[in-house]
C-alpha cells in the first residue's frame, strides 16, 4: 500500500460532513475546549448527538453497521465512556453487480443511480457522540499535535494532560502519519457503495490497517467477504 492511503477515506469523509455543521448551536458556546469546560462540551455534545441520532436513519444501513461493529468490534480497541460514530455517512448506488473483477479496481461500479447520507446508529450499553469537522476541529486544538498550517508545515506539540482528560471520554488514537487523530470508534466505515448484490465498502480497525470488504446481500442476510487488506 502506498504512504498515506489509509488518509484518503478519512478526507473523504471530512469533507463529506461539513453540511451538518450549522445545525449545532451549542457549539457557539465553545470557540475553545479547556479543562474548565470539557465536561460541559461533553454533555452538550451528548445532548445534541441524540437528537442527530433521529435523523436520516436507515433500517438497512442500521443492520450493515450492526454486523460490521461486531464482525470487527472485538479486534478493536474503543477506550473511553462513549462509543463516537460518524455525523453522517454517504450511500452511494450503482446499477452493477459486484464482481471478483471488481476487487482491485476501487471506483469502478458503473452507473450511479443516487446518492443518500445516512446517520449510522448502533444499539450498545454505551453513549453515542456524533463526530462532524467543527467539532473535530476543536478536539484537535484541545489535545494538540496537528499540523500548524499546510500538511507539511510543522506540529504543534501534543498536551499530554489534555490527551488524557479527553481518552477518559472517547478513543483517541494517533493516525499512523503524525498530524491526524482518530476520535471515531473503530471499525469506521467512511462511505458505502450500494450495488446490486451488496454493499462495498473499507472499514478501519485501527490507526494503520484497513480491509475493503464487500457485504453479499444473498436472500435475507448479510454475510461479510473480505477483500484487501491495505497496511501501512
Amino acid at each position: 500500500m502506498k504512504p498515506r492511503l489509509l488518509l484518503l477515506p478519512l478526507l473523504l469523509w471530512l469533507l463529506l460532513c461539513t453540511h451538518t455543521i450549522s445545525a449545532q448551536d451549542f457549539l457557539q458556546k465553545y470557540p475553545t475546549l479547556t479543562n474548565e469546560n470539557l465536561n460541559d462540551f461533553i454533555a452538550d455534545w451528548y445532548g445534541w448527538s441524540c437528537g442527530h441520532q433521529k435523523q436520516n436513519r436507515s433500517k438497512e444501513m442500521d443492520i450493515l453497521f450492526k454486523n460490521v461493529f461486531e464482525h470487527y468490534g472485538e479486534r478493536c480497541k474503543n477506550n473511553g465512556e462513549f462509543l463516537v460514530l460518524p455525523s453522517d455517512v454517504v450511500v452511494s448506488s450503482y446499477d452493477s453487480v459486484f464482481t471478483d473483477k471488481m476487487r482491485y479496481e476501487y471506483g469502478k461500479w458503473g452507473n450511479k443511480t443516487g446518492e443518500i447520507s445516512i446517520t449510522p446508529v448502533l444499539e450498545s450499553k454505551r453513549k453515542i457522540l456524533y463526530l462532524n469537522l467543527k467539532i473535530r476541529t476543536l478536539l484537535d486544538n484541545y489535545v494538540g499535535g496537528i499540523h500548524t498550517s499546510s500538511y507539511h508545515s510543522e506540529l504543534l506539540e501534543i498536551n499530554e494532560e489534555h490527551l488524557a482528560n479527553l481518552r477518559k471520554f472517547i478513543p483517541v488514537v494517533e493516525a499512523h502519519d503524525p498530524g491526524y487523530w482518530y476520535y471515531c470508534s473503530m471499525p469506521i466505515i467512511y462511505g458505502i457503495n450500494k450495488l446490486k448484490n451488496g454493499y462495498y465498502t473499507i472499514v478501519q480497525t485501527d490507526f494503520n490497517i484497513s480491509y475493503a470488504i464487500f457485504i453479499n446481500t444473498k436472500g435475507n442476510k448479510q454475510e461479510i467477504e473480505y477483500l484487501v487488506i491495505y497496511a501501512e
